[in-house]
């Protein structure tokens, strides 16, 4: 994982970028030399450092941004999700990083937004007002 920080006027984001370890990872089909491979037991993708070489191939197919070179040594890298115990959820002081299961983190995503929404329709119908789409609907 790599983490992408923005500066704005007054304004700080910092970003992470995981890989979402795809069924049918681009990363891996389109490079030429052979060294990502998705393994068969969890799905993570993953580099071997010793077949890469350094061409930046799955930097530029990535639609999300995940592998990376390492200038140090040439090759690319990635999140590996550290075998299922991810070291940046352990460090993380603002306990901002959360690891879940893909099955779990559908449903947890899917509850939140309409946690959000919720919140929007009470917010929007306070003192007699309704959120625009639900005009005279009752």
């Amino acid at each position: 994982m790599s983490v992408v920080r923005l500066y704005g006027e007054g304004l700080f984001a910092a970003v992470p970028v995981t890989c979402r370890q795809c069924e049918e990872p681009l990363c891996v089909s389109l490079c030429p030399a052979g060294a990502l491979d998705r393994r068969d037991d969890d799905g993570v993708v993953v580099v071997d450092r010793a077949s890469c070489i350094g061409c930046r191939t799955c930097v530029e197919v990535c639609p999300w941004g995940a592998p990376s070179i390492d200038v140090r040594i040439g090759t690319a890298q990635k999140c590996t999700l550290c075998d299922g115990d991810p070291a940046c959820v352990k460090v993380c002081a603002e306990r901002a990083l959360t690891f879940a299961a893909p099955q779990e983190e559908g449903p947890r995503r899917k509850r939140a937004a309409a946690g959000t929404y919720l919140a929007y329709l009470e917010s929007a119908t306070a003192g007699g007002a309704q959120p625009a789409g639900r005009r005279g609907l009752t």
